[in-house]
């Protein structure tokens, strides 16, 4: 938060000093909106496919299963600022604060044996990005990337195993990605980021398309995350006539 202010403070400032030129190239705002990742990755792949096809041979055996991998919903907000470095592009920087992570459900029940468990993980990123973008009049391209921050994670797991009516295992339990994955977790993940959007006035919608790396250290293990996200943002700072026309 306290980098957030002094970058405002800082576009402010600038803003303050141009007045006088009367030609505003730059621009600076605050955006929110809503985010959905689920797990990707070439390993993410294969443990989704392996659980569907689990789910299948269960029940085609005559047992009832259901289950998988699903996506996570959360929510996004942060500041961002740019400038005009060519007659339709400009390069923008945003600080954002957001959730990813994805849910995984499995549950079966074969004669005498009933099992359910359920695990889901939760990151909560900070993202610095910086992006090229694309304006014709009222419409927006942009492509980039992110560093993510992973400052706080959290594993929620559960499991109920019976047999015969009785208890053969039942845990539940909260934890650090560390505790539950082992040490293998990456504090800081890069991620591509490309996004279509529409201005009107200080107003702009966008829709992103954002795959992260992989968010485990071992060079082996590939679980990336692959994110969805709506976002609406907000100039604060007003463009002059000249540059309005882009």
């Amino acid at each position: 938060m306290r980098l957030c202010f002094f970058i405002l403070t800082a576009l402010l400032s600038i803003q303050a000093i141009d007045l006088n030129a009367q030609k505003v190239k730059y621009h600076f705002g605050v955006h929110g909106g809503m985010i959905m990742s689920y797990l990707s990755g070439s390993d993410g792949k294969m443990e989704i496919t392996f659980r569907q096809n689990r789910v299948k041979d269960i029940n085609d055996s005559g047992g009832r299963a259901y289950g998988g991998f699903y996506p996570l919903m959360g929510a996004m907000g942060g500041v961002y600022g740019g400038f005009w470095f060519a007659d339709r592009f400009t390069l923008d920087m945003s600080i954002s604060y957001l959730n990813k992570g994805y849910q995984d459900i499995f549950q079966y029940e074969v004669v005498d044996t009933f099992y359910n468990s359920t695990l889901g993980l939760r990151n909560h990123f900070v993202d610095l990005g910086f992006k090229l973008r694309y304006v014709d009049r009222n419409f927006i391209i942009n492509t980039g990337f992110i560093i993510g921050a992973n400052i706080h994670d959290q594993v929620n797991y559960s499991v109920d195993w019976e047999i015969n009516g009785n208890s053969f295992l039942q845990e539940s339990y909260t934890k650090y990605m560390h505790e539950h994955y082992g040490i293998y977790r990456k504090p800081f993940v890069l991620a591509y980021d490309f996004g279509i959007g529409w201005r009107r006035e200080r107003m702009t919608f966008m829709a992103n398309m954002q795959k992260t790396g992989s968010f485990f250290n071992e060079s082996s293990i590939r679980f990336n995350y692959m994110a969805y996200s709506i976002t609406m943002e907000y100039r604060i700072n007003r463009l002059d006539k000249r540059v309005k026309r882009h």
